[in-house]
């Protein structure tokens, strides 16, 4: 959990708000950058020991446009059940978002 925590950080740090879109996978874009699509169909339930995280992960997951559920402070549950895409400026961060994703739950495509 310390891992995926760490690279969550790191995520976060190099995504502005502005950089995420629910464009439909497939449909052509105007902008610059990678894009990775990502789907979680059925609910996944993450516990978090420290409640810091939690809400990290939480507002991630949020402002993805996934489905979220708080369970008690330290259970998230979350899914995203249709295809949606995240918009990131280079490969380095496609490639660091693909690994968040897949180590999370999702299935995940990493598109040019």
């Amino acid at each position: 959990m310390k891992k995926l925590t760490k690279s969550l950080l790191a995520i976060v740090a190099c995504l502005s708000v502005s950089s995420l879109n629910a464009h439909a996978f497939g449909q052509p874009h105007d902008h610059g950058g990678e894009s990775l699509a990502f789907v979680l169909p059925e609910w996944k339930t993450m516990h978090f020991d420290d409640a810091t995280k939690a809400g990290q992960h939480l507002e991630t997951v949020k402002k993805m446009g996934c489905e979220v559920k708080q369970g008690n402070h330290s259970d998230i549950r979350f899914r995203a059940p249709t295809w949606r895409d995240i918009h990131v400026a280079d490969h380095a961060s496609a490639d660091q978002w693909k690994k968040w994703l897949k180590q999370t739950g999702f299935e995940a495509r990493h598109e040019h």
